[in-house]
C-alpha cells in the first residue's frame, strides 16, 4: 500500500491515474509519502453500518510524515494504492495522526486485501 498527495488536474511531474471504483482521474506525483513500511498493523472492521472499514497505526516517521503532508493539502485528494491500483482517493478534510480509518470500501474481501497488502500478503 501507498498514499500519494494527488492532484484533481494535470500539473508537470504528476501522472494521470484513474480511480477504478468511480472511473475518475487523478494525477499522482513519481513518489509516494507512505509505504507499508510505515504502516505498523491494519485491522479490518465494520463500521455501525456493518460495511467494512480498515483502521491502520502508522510508525513514529509515518505518523510525521502525514501529519505534516495533511495540513498542507487539505480539501485535495489522498490516493490510496494497493498493488498498483488506485483504490480511492478521499479528499483530506483535516489534519492526520497516527491512526487512520479507510472507509467506503464495498466487500470484505476488498478490505481483507487492502488490510493483507500491508503486511507484505497477498
Amino acid at each position: 500500500m501507498e498514499f500519494y498527495l494527488a492532484e484533481t488536474s494535470p500539473g508537470e511531474g504528476l501522472q494521470e491515474r484513474t480511480v477504478e471504483s468511480i472511473g475518475r482521474s487523478i494525477w499522482l506525483p513519481t513518489k509516494p509519502i507512505l509505504f507499508n513500511e510505515n504502516f505498523l498493523e491494519a485491522k479490518v472492521e465494520l463500521d455501525r453500518d456493518q460495511l467494512p472499514l480498515i483502521t491502520m497505526k502508522l510508525n513514529k516517521e509515518g505518523e510525521a510524515i502525514l501529519s505534516k503532508a495533511s495540513r498542507e493539502h487539505l480539501n485535495k485528494p489522498l490516493a490510496v494504492v494497493v498493488d498498483g491500483e488506485v483504490i480511492m482517493a478521499p479528499i483530506i478534510r483535516a489534519p492526520m495522526g497516527a491512526e487512520v480509518m479507510i472507509t467506503g470500501i464495498k466487500t470484505m474481501d476488498e478490505a481483507k486485501r487492502i488490510a493483507r497488502s500491508l503486511s507484505g500478503n497477498k
